[in-house]
């Protein structure tokens, strides 16, 4: 991506960065959860939230990702999981490259046991092979998105039934422009993350390598808006020419709590405008597919959790900046855009029988009925089991925008409201290009070839 010389890039050449380098934006597929600095990885392990539905997606040449059971036969997660291949490589009848999901909190035993036995499912260890995977193909339609920015949506089909776990509710509608934006909770939604990727803190970021364990942290939701909407306020617009990334993505940032005080983290200029949480923390690598969630406990909009989004990547803005540190961003892609292509690659269906007499083996006895985890927000506001009139706007999705985008550090202390267009300052930008970096987590399995048969080890810690 190319962009003219910003009001951004001008304040840190200016030398009101402690450190004056060039900016460079950075975006990565999402990239277990970093917390802030008041934790430790260990103290997010997700030990509370036990066999809830979000699984760890294991491939045999040892990527790992992380998905939702939206039924008990299928996971929602992200296509760059997979994209890399053709879907049927992962074929368990004639494919090349075995995967599987685990739904434990420490997702390690269940793999050595799939790994180990020939990779076969193992209800008691909440592990599952995967029979089929599809990923939307306009993942891959737009060289500019990388196989990760746009369309960034996978089903995996699971052999054997996941039977005694809990499913997740889909949300198949954007969420409602807030009428204001907090400048302490932002958007005002309130967000959980969870995934199995790295860990870190927020001052040097995903230090820490995959461990197979979920961890979960909370954020508020920063914006409903594109990279193209995000880059116009912080470089200016981009050179002629340059393909759009106009897809609407749902983007949170990673604040410090001591934001506005000494010893803040130079790097932190409030991307998206509102304050630190408590819990606050971000997604980093291996946690790619995991869900976005609104939690009900903190919304008012839904009496239940609802899935909105699916983890696609992060991004950083400076040369020293770490990824997964104060001051990056997440981005998911919204469930709304794609909820069509969704419930039509979805192989499981809820059907019941049509009124009257008929055989078991007619077909037309049979009437399939609306998936009970798929949800929309009505005319009354109220969220209830449905799917939209229409169908999703897919990569095409720039509507509706909200949130705000802020640089407020540097010397500076400039937002645009998205949904109005409005600047708080109007800046005169300026700035320059931006390098892009790509790579999904990975969990180094010691994979080693012998006689023609794969010997894996799921014994040790490691990942980049």
């Amino acid at each position: 991506m190319t962009f003219k010389t910003s009001h951004l890039h001008k304040a840190i050449l200016g030398g009101t960065a402690a450190t004056a380098m060039a900016v460079a934006l950075a975006s990565a597929p999402a990239l277990a959860i970093v917390p802030n600095n008041n934790q430790t990885p260990t103290q997010i392990i997700d030990n509370a939230g036990g066999v809830n539905g979000v699984g760890m997606f294991f491939r045999n040449d040892g990527f790992v990702c992380t998905g939702t059971l939206i039924n008990p036969r299928t996971v929602l997660f992200a296509a760059h999981c997979v994209n890399d291949r053709l879907a049927t490589d992962y074929s368990s009848i004639d494919g090349t490259v075995p995967a599987a999901f685990s739904f434990n909190v420490d997702a390690r035993p269940g793999f050595q046991n799939w790994a180990a036995n020939a990779f076969r499912s193992n209800s008691a260890l909440n592990v599952f092979n995967i029979s089929q995977i599809q990923y939307d193909p306009r993942s891959l339609l737009n060289p500019q998105a990388l196989g990760f920015l746009e369309a960034d949506i996978a089903l995996a089909t699971l052999d054997t039934p996941a039977a005694r776990i809990p499913t997740w509710a889909l949300l198949f509608s954007p969420l409602p422009t807030p009428t204001t934006i907090d400048p302490v909770r932002g958007t005002g939604y309130h967000v959980t993350i969870t995934g199995y990727g790295r860990s870190g803190n927020g001052t040097a970021g995903a230090t820490q390598g995959v461990d197979f364990r979920r961890r979960a942290a909370e954020n508020m939701l920063g914006a409903l808006a594109s990279l193209d909407d995000r880059n116009d306020f912080l470089f200016g617009p981009a050179a002629p020419g340059t393909p759009p990334l106009g897809q609407n993505l749902y983007n949170l940032d990673f604040d410090d709590p001591r934001r506005g005080t000494a010893g803040a983290n130079q790097f932190d200029i409030n991307i998206h405008r509102d304050d630190a949480l408590p819990g606050e923390g971000t997604t980093a690598g291996g946690d790619s597919g995991g869900p976005l969630i609104l939690t009900a406990s903190r919304n008012t909009l839904s009496t239940k959790n609802l899935q909105i989004g699916v983890l696609s990547g992060g991004s950083r803005f400076f040369g020293p900046q770490a990824f997964s540190s104060y001051g990056t961003t997440s981005f998911y892609q919204p469930l709304y855009l794609f909820w069509d292509y969704i419930a039509a690659t979805n192989p499981y269906r809820y059907v019941t029988a049509a009124a009257g007499n008929g055989n078991w083996e007619d077909a037309s006895r049979w009437v399939t009925t609306l998936d009970p985890n798929y949800n929309i927000i009505n005319a009354s506001g109220q969220v209830v089991n449905g799917i939209p009139t229409g169908l999703g706007q897919g990569i095409a999705g720039g509507d509706p925008d909200f949130g705000q985008v802020c640089i407020q550090g540097l010397g500076l202390n400039e937002c645009r409201d998205l949904a109005t267009r409005r600047d708080f300052t109007p800046p005169a930008r300026t700035a320059d290009g931006a390098a892009v970096v790509s790579g999904i987590g990975r969990a180094d399995l010691n994979g080693q070839l012998s006689g023609g048969a794969e010997q894996v080890s799921l014994n040790t810690t490691v990942g980049t």
